[in-house]
């Protein structure tokens, strides 16, 4: 669908805020011609398959460019593929196109998953690597986003277009158990203060609360298993009154 009518979808503040897009872009090698087509295709969440080091963990702003799917066994963000298409504009039918899938639209709040889980034979088994994190907590994402050479316009107007794209972690949803079925789960999240600001981190178990630390956040092997980022500097409101521009409806 067309850019303006992917804007027009996002009906609500919470789809403003927590929806982001993937661009494919193709272009055609035939001699003379390199026409270029992107596709959009919106995402709620982005995919995370690291590699391992030598003791079983990575860090997870290490190379997150390289990482990143669009889904559990989707193909990579930023990755070259060639595929085979039709040409509209030299007519040539089934003729080898470059392709590339970047990210073209980063929301205000981004949910990062790992792959944990894999089903080799069948059979479901997870995958028990550690998740380092930066000691700020910050991850940036612009090295992820659509290179500055593919972007439609150099002066955007929409903030989710717009550098710096600096997170900040502010929840991770750990897992304990051999499946995603079965097993405890259980969060670690900053509590906002009563100014609305984020405060002091704690351990949300069960009906349990207690304060956590670092350890706590990053957790052992096979333990994290979901982030939740928020950009810094952004105010939601304003993000989602520069989209109603765009025909989105009163909620």
């Amino acid at each position: 669908m067309g850019w303006t009518n992917v804007l027009k979808s996002y009906a609500s503040p919470i789809s403003a805020n927590l929806r982001g897009n993937f661009g494919n872009f193709r272009q055609c090698t035939t001699p003379n011609c390199g026409r270029q087509t992107v596709s959009i295709e919106p995402f709620q969440a982005l995919w995370v398959v690291p590699p391992q080091n030598a003791d079983g963990s990575f860090v997870l702003d290490g190379r997150l460019e390289d990482w990143i799917r669009t889904g559990p066994n989707g193909y990579g963000v930023g990755s070259w593929e060639n595929r085979k298409m039709d040409c509209e504009k030299c007519k040539a039918k089934e003729v080898d196109h470059d392709s590339y899938t970047h990210i073209t639209y980063l929301p205000n709040y981004i949910q990062i998953n790992l792959k944990r889980f894999e089903s080799p034979f069948g059979i479901q088994r997870k995958i028990m690597h550690t998740a380092r994190l930066p000691k700020s907590l910050r991850i940036d994402m612009e090295p992820c986003f659509v290179p500055e050479a593919d972007r439609k316009e150099k002066d955007p107007e929409r903030v989710g277009e717009k550098p710096p794209f600096m997170y900040e972690i502010y929840a991770v949803i750990h897992h304990k158990g051999g499946n995603a079925t079965s097993g405890h789960y259980w969060t670690i999240a900053k509590s906002p203060d009563k100014q609305g600001k984020m405060g002091n981190w704690n351990r949300f178990d069960d009906t349990r609360v207690s304060a956590a630390n670092f350890a706590d956040i990053e957790g052992g092997p096979g333990s994290a298993y979901i982030y939740l980022l928020r950009r810094l500097g952004v105010d939601d409101e304003l993000e989602y009154d520069q989209l109603k521009k765009y025909g989105i409806p009163e909620t």
